[in-house]
């Protein structure tokens, strides 16, 4: 189990480090200035997501150094907009929602 803990936070950090965005943030990607920006897409409703998204953005800073902001978006397309505008740099998205992402957004 901590294996796949760990996978996960090498996982992401890969990503955060793959899809940076472009536009003009100032100072590094994942520093308190400048943190990883991470869309959620609430499938089971928000309180789910205001009683996880601290959780898992502990987790993430804890194990990688990296400072993560967590933004939970209405649906997936808020998130590839987001994408399109370089203004997400990870999400947790559906089949759908990645392959519009990667097709429209060119994440």
């Amino acid at each position: 189990m901590k294996i796949a803990k760990t996978l996960m936070v090498v996982m992401a950090v890969m990503m955060a480090v793959g899809m940076q965005s472009c536009d003009r943030r100032r100072g590094e990607v994942g520093s308190s200035s400048n943190p990883v920006r991470f869309y959620f897409m609430p499938l089971k409703g928000a309180e789910v997501y205001k009683q996880y998204a601290p959780v898992f953005e502990k987790y993430i800073e804890a194990n990688s150094g990296l400072s993560v902001e967590t933004i939970e978006a209405p649906d997936f397309i808020t998130i590839i907009k987001k994408f399109g505008e370089r203004k997400a740099d990870i999400a947790f998205i559906n089949t759908l929602g990645y392959l519009m992402a990667h097709d429209w957004a060119k994440a």
